[in-house]
């Protein structure tokens, strides 16, 4: 699978209401580069698919978006593959909450990805209709695109990713999408078969892994 090198999401460090006992795949992704879509709607949705998976693994996800300067007061967004400012982002992210999951459930994050990745038409219409799919509200998901939420769940994306990618948080490649699993850097291992084998040998309980 191609590289892509326009905006990344992850990171090691300890991410709200992650259960310990289970294995934590960690990714940072890009709303709109193709290897991330590639990835979304062919890998990860069959790799969230498969028996057990879903249930015995923490998945704990991200957006690639940056800035030139700091986040906190440099607000140029860049983000894969998009138009300045990250327009495509802004929806995705204050669709999934910022990534919280005290709002938002995993299954419903994680279906709201695969599908996004999938969909067609305008970044609203994809919004909506992943909403449906996803269960979520679609109403609170256009009242943060249009406001300060939007902005702010931007600005916390970028604190995170300036934080975990400090080699090139301003500037320079994105690399996405970029994996991890329990911290190791597992970098653009986005295939299928090699991801399944990553988490089995966590020692999960999962039906997909005693067919390996």
């Amino acid at each position: 699978m191609a590289l892509a090198w326009s905006a990344t999401l992850s990171m090691a460090f300890p991410a709200t209401n992650i259960t310990a006992t289970k294995p934590i795949f960690d990714g940072t992704v890009g709303a709109n580069c193709p290897p991330c879509k590639e990835f979304g709607s062919t890998v990860l949705s069959k790799l969230y698919a498969a028996d057990g998976i879903a249930q015995a693994v923490e998945f704990n996800f991200h957006s690639a978006i940056r800035s030139a300067g700091s986040p906190t007061a440099d607000h140029s967004w860049a983000c894969p593959d998009e138009d300045p400012g990250c327009p495509m982002t802004k929806w995705f992210i204050c669709a999934v909450d910022g990534w919280n999951r005290t709002t938002t459930t995993q299954d419903q994050q994680i279906n709201f990805l695969t599908c996004w990745d999938d969909a067609a038409g305008t970044s609203e219409q994809k919004a909506k209709a992943c909403a449906e799919t996803a269960g979520l509200n679609f109403g609170p998901i256009s009242t943060c695109q249009s406001g300060t939420k939007g902005d702010e769940l931007q600005v916390a994306a970028a604190t995170y990713f300036e934080q975990r990618f400090p080699t090139h948080a301003h500037s320079g490649i994105f690399g996405v999408p970029h994996l991890f699993l329990n911290g190791e850097d597992l970098g653009y291992d986005v295939q299928y078969d090699a991801l399944l084998k990553k988490l089995c040998a966590t020692g999960i309980d999962a039906g997909a892994c005693k067919t390996k």
